[in-house]
């Protein structure tokens, strides 16, 4: 858990969950951090709640936000072009490994389909 002046750092997730209102401290983990710092990605936005990536071989946008509670703790955002007012929830996974693995899969699978084009200038230029 990260530390700064002696507090943990990291986001509150609230949930109701048997009658109860519970809330958790989110915090990523140094590991995690270090995958998302790939080189694979460029880096657009870093919170407490979630890392705003591009793919530097599709220029498509994502969000990786971490959840405290649920079976699946990452949730994917995605959208094709930095001029895109909004993302769309693209799936929920378990792990940052596993959500980095699916952003690699699914730029496979768009560059093979255009033939290996680039549709999106990296930073939406």
């Amino acid at each position: 858990m990260g530390y700064v002046q002696g507090k943990a750092t990291g986001h509150m997730d609230c949930y109701f969950y048997e009658r109860k209102f519970r809330c958790r401290l989110v915090v990523w983990t140094q590991k995690e951090k270090r995958e998302l710092n790939n080189p694979y990605f460029k880096l657009l936005k870093v919170t407490e709640e979630y890392y705003e990536l591009q793919s530097k071989n599709t220029g498509h946008l994502w969000i990786i936000k971490k959840q405290s509670f649920g079976h699946h703790r990452i949730i994917l955002y995605h959208k094709h072009a930095y001029k895109k007012p909004y993302y769309h929830k693209q799936c929920c996974t378990y792990t940052v490994k596993k959500a980095i693995n699916i952003i690699e899969r699914h730029d496979s699978y768009i560059l093979h389909i255009y033939g290996g084009k680039r549709l999106t200038k990296i930073d939406g230029t």
